[in-house]
């Protein structure tokens, strides 16, 4: 009986006010696939587009986001396409963050604090000592 791993859930993190309230969970992806998402991303052409919104569609198991009539929109690719870009985008650059290991908040509480105090360290201990 072997050891069978089950794909990694990642719900995005969002600290702007604009997604508050909002939520999507998404699977991580093997690093093959992790690889080409992101050259996918560097690129423009359209093809490009499409192939990653397709990754992003397969790898989106359920969120909380409905239509302007309050309607609940679907995972689907189809309806991905009809979502905002910018939207859509931003929601690929997180998961692709989440993916790398990069979190999203690293440093933005840091008050930059005081620097560790300075030693002085004797000359002599810099150096090596003779050789008898």
């Amino acid at each position: 009986m072997g050891y069978r791993r089950k794909a990694k859930l990642i719900t995005l993190k969002f600290a702007d006010p604009e997604y508050i309230g909002f939520e999507c969970v998404v699977k991580s992806l093997p690093v093959k696939q992790f690889l080409k998402l992101a050259a996918l991303q560097d690129s423009e052409e359209v093809e490009a587009v499409e192939a990653l919104l397709q990754m992003f569609t397969r790898a989106l198991v359920r969120w909380n986001l409905e239509d302007d009539d309050g309607r609940p929109v679907p995972t689907t690719y189809d309806a991905v396409a009809e979502l905002d870009f910018d939207f859509v985008m931003d929601l690929i650059d997180r998961w692709t963050a989440a993916m790398g290991g990069v979190d999203e908040d690293l440093g933005k509480g840091s008050t930059s604090g005081q620097s560790f105090p300075e030693v002085s360290i004797p000359t002599e201990l810099l150096s090596p000592s003779p050789v008898s």
